[in-house]
């Protein structure tokens, strides 16, 4: 089984040499934003695009739901808008739920 990626390796090189894959996805989250937009909305194309990986953005979207603590139903209605328009599960909301889960409360 292929775990997690590392996000703060080294990252695009259209960056600068400590830029991390961390801070890619940052910038577009960031460009996304400032457009009115939602990151939760960043399909597979703009991240190519932007040069990210696809699923190196999955495990990002992952890292800003536990960080920003999502509530179930915000959970759900993400992992549902990503299954229906990709057809297979998001990356890592499985390992979320059962790392909340473990976590006591």
């Amino acid at each position: 089984m292929i775990g997690e990626p590392d996000l703060n390796r080294p990252g695009n090189p259209r960056g600068t040499e400590e830029q991390t894959v961390w801070d890619n996805c940052m910038e577009l989250a960031d460009a996304v934003e400032a457009r009115g937009g939602k990151v939760e909305d960043v399909n597979r194309e703009r991240c190519e695009s932007a040069g990210i990986d696809w699923r190196d953005w999955g495990y990002f979207m992952v890292a800003i739901a536990e960080e920003e603590r999502w509530t179930d139903l915000q959970m759900l209605e993400y992992e549902t808008n990503y299954e229906n328009t990709y057809g297979v599960p998001a990356p890592g909301f499985a390992e979320l739920r059962a790392r909340m889960k473990r976590k006591p409360g």
